[in-house]
Order: C-alpha cells, then structure tokens, then sequence
C-alpha cells in the first residue's frame, strides 16, 4: 500500500554551497527585478490570493532575455532538470515502471524566493481552473538552512519538512496536495521554486 508521503521525494546535497551562496547574491543583486510574491490561499475549496506572506521573488524566467538572467537560468534549470530525472527514477522503482519519463520535463516559470522574518506562504494549491492546471509537480531548492522556522507543510500540519541547505523537494500538484510554509520566525530563508509541465 502507498502512503501519500512516499510521492514526496528529496534529494541531499543537490545544489553544493558554492552555488546556494550564487544565487543568493543574485537575488541580492538584483533587487530592482524583485516582486511581492503573491501566494494562493486554500479556503473554503477555492484559491485566493493572499499578499501578505512578506515573501519577495526574483522571477528569472521573466526576465530570461537579459543577459545577467541567463546564466543563473541555465544553472537552476540544470538542477531542476537533475531532480526531476531522480523522482521519475524513484516513481518508477517505487509506484510503477511505466512512470512516463514525458511526464514531467518543463518549465517556464523559475524564480528565487526570499521569505524574510515572518514571511510564509498559506496553504494553497499549485493547480487551479485556468492555465496551471497542467502543472504536474512542484519542485522547491533550498538555498539556506541558517533560519528558523520556515517549515514546508503538507496535509494541514501533518506532515513537515524543515529542508537543508541544498536539498531538493518535489511532489504531485493535484487536488490532494494542499501545502504551505510556516512563518519564518529568525532569519531569511531562500529557495528555488518551480512548477513542471509535461
């Protein structure tokens, strides 16, 4: 029998700190790009949004036509790319050998977040009625893990990940997978995030 938790997949030690420290001082460096990270809110069964999380984003594939973008692009994307191939692996050993590898493979909306003290973000839905609703899975890097708080939660608190710096966390985004991050209560927390299409 499959418990849901086994779709969670995390991967130790995929973005070395080297490049962790990179695109926080990208992030950092490039301030003028950043955007109030304007996050869903599951209630009620429908999504609303929600601006009060104090989370600011760098969206690189916004801006993939300049030329600072394109290297920090690439790199992410290289990672993004390496994860997804290990959870098709793990589906494939663990739920069905017919997992296809199609599946999952693109994305078009990669971007930094920086959760500041007291930023989070409500449980929501990574699919909904309009254009997402081909998204597959939702794929989270963590940049740092020198915070407090900051938790990534499934299942209304039940189950809970406090990520490492460096590691890597995908999942399904269906109707089962309402998730949320808990405040930040010390700190910055920075992460990659993205949502992967067939």
């Amino acid at each position: 029998m499959i418990n849901l938790k086994d779709l969670v997949f995390t991967q130790n030690n995929l973005i070395s700190k080297q490049y962790c420290k990179y695109f926080i001082d990208f992030f950092e460096n490039n301030k003028d790009k950043l955007e109030q990270e304007d996050s869903l809110t599951y209630n009620d069964n429908k999504d609303t949004k929600n601006s009060l999380n104090k989370c600011m984003v760098l969206n690189l594939s916004k801006y993939q036509k300049q030329q600072r973008f394109k290297k920090p692009l690439s790199f992410a994307l290289h990672y993004t790319d390496i994860i997804i191939k290990n959870y098709v692996n793990y589906l494939k050993v663990n739920i069905s050998k017919n997992i296809p590898n199609h599946f999952m493979k693109f994305t078009d909306n990669v971007r930094i977040i920086k959760y500041e003290e007291g930023g989070y973000i409500d449980d929501h839905l990574d699919i909904d009625n309009s254009l997402s609703r081909d998204v597959r899975v939702s794929c989270t890097l963590n940049l740092n893990d020198n915070y407090e708080g900051g938790s990534f939660n499934f299942f209304e608190k039940k189950y809970q990940l406090k990520l490492k710096e460096g590691q890597g966390l995908i999942f399904p985004a269906d109707q089962y997978w309402i998730h949320g991050t808990s405040p930040v209560i010390k700190g910055n927390r920075y992460s990659i995030n993205c949502f992967i299409k067939p």
